[in-house]
């Protein structure tokens, strides 16, 4: 699979709209092996280059990927300084996956100011009460 993903990966990256979907398919109907770093690090990559469809298609492979293994998400999302750490709590957040609202919110208090943003869209995004709650000393911050 490690030669095949290579070469999905760089559909994904460079290929023109017609091969993007049937890679992204692929890469989904073979999930357990998706090299998520990699993903990781094209989605970030994508974000920094406003590709902003090609971004929103591997959102979507993402998000399927955390349902059916959460546990890699979850494992960076943990970790301020792990490098895919945004990553992984966006996806998480963007599927809404269970477990998450609840990590997301005890992370809060000993979250970096520096990723602080991204955390609360994140918790944001689950449109929950209770999370309003925990949120509205942060939103009246003038920082």
């Amino acid at each position: 699979m490690e030669r095949n993903a290579s070469r999905l990966i760089e559909i994904i990256r460079t290929g023109d709209n017609e091969a993007l979907s049937p890679a992204i398919a692929e890469l989904l109907r073979n999930w357990k092996d998706a090299p998520l770093d990699d993903l990781f690090s094209l989605k970030e990559q994508f974000d920094r280059l406003g590709l902003e469809n090609r971004e929103a298609m591997l959102d979507e492979a993402l998000t399927t990927i955390s349902e059916r293994m959460p546990e890699p998400f979850f494992e960076a999302a943990r970790d301020y300084l792990n490098p895919h750490w945004k990553t992984a709590v966006e996806v998480l957040s963007l599927g809404g996956r269970p477990g998450s609202l609840g990590l997301f919110l005890s992370m809060l208090s000993g979250c970096p100011r520096k990723a602080l943003p991204d955390l609360i869209r994140s918790i944001a995004r689950f449109r929950d009460a209770a999370a309003v709650t925990e949120l509205k000393r942060y939103l009246t911050d003038p920082d």
